[in-house]
């Protein structure tokens, strides 16, 4: 059998390379890409056999950047060519790192990704008010940058993890605005995975432009007992104040009642377009 290649956003360290190790091992190979993009593009071209990508941290709320993509290729393509076949929530743990002998006074600058950033709000503001917030497109590329620049003025927030690989030191652990703070990582992979052990499901389905449209469609999967995990409404191209939804279900795309919820729902000319069936992840809790 074939040795996976895990498609990664960031480089070593990141928290994109903790998830792809903490679902498929820690010897697992990653192949790391500068964007979200550059992953998906890994997978069509066979440079990868599998991706992993955050999709929504319960502080800085959804990366759009993934959703907007899996539904662009089921929306945009006859042939859809990503599909969902797993999910992981990673607890993240943010710290601030610089040069060895750096301290919080002599900071002048922070650099991380927007969602990184976006989870220290709060002990950045007390601590480090003054000094020049920077995007990066990685939370380990900013902890190697600021390794080369050899500046003590210039800091990261990144993992523990990255600090240790780049030889920096870590000013402050645990930095983030909540104290249990998660990230939601999808597996996208080329081919579609059915198993009886599926349990969730996620799909789009777009209504007629009518009221309570959405409601009766949503009656359908209560009628089936069948729960909601997440709903959000997404603008479709073109037509102006039109949306498709994007939905997550607590049922195998095979189970009866899933089945017979979709069936219902093409037949009164609702559109429905299953994006992948996976077994649901257990979301860390504070011990």
């Amino acid at each position: 059998m074939a040795t996976d290649i895990i498609a990664i956003q960031g480089t070593p360290g990141s928290f994109h390379q903790i998830a792809a190790k903490s679902l498929f091992g820690a010897e697992v190979q990653t192949l790391p890409c500068a964007t979200f993009a550059d992953v998906f593009i890994a997978l069509q071209t066979q440079q990868a056999t599998k991706a992993v990508v955050a999709v929504g941290n319960n502080r800085y709320g959804d990366i759009s950047p993934v959703l907007d993509m899996l539904v662009h290729d089921h929306t945009g393509l006859a042939n859809p060519q990503f599909w969902i076949s797993g999910e992981v929530y990673v607890e993240v743990k943010q710290c601030l790192i610089g040069l060895p002998g750096a301290t919080l006074e002599t900071i002048k600058e922070v650099h991380s990704q927007a969602p990184a950033l976006g989870q220290c709000q709060k002990f950045l503001q007390k601590n480090l008010h003054t000094a020049t917030i920077i995007e990066q497109e990685d939370t380990a590329k900013s902890v190697k940058l600021v390794k080369e620049w050899n500046d003590p003025t210039k800091v990261a927030v990144a993992s523990r993890a990255a600090a240790e690989i780049y030889g920096m030191q870590v000013l402050a652990e645990g930095i983030q605005d909540d104290e249990l703070n998660i990230t939601r990582f999808l597996v996208i992979q080329t081919q579609f995975i059915e198993s009886p052990n599926n349990n969730k499901t996620t799909l789009l389905f777009k209504t007629d432009h009518q009221p309570g449209s959405l409601v009766r469609a949503l009656a359908f999967f209560s009628n089936e007992a069948i729960n909601f995990s997440y709903l959000q409404s997404m603008s479709i191209p073109n037509q102006p104040f039109q949306y498709r939804f994007y939905l997550e279900i607590e049922a195998g795309s095979q189970e009866d009642r899933a089945v017979r919820a979709f069936k219902t729902l093409n037949e009164i000319g609702y559109e429905v377009d299953v994006l992948g069936s996976y077994t649901i992840a257990q979301i860390p809790i504070l011990s």
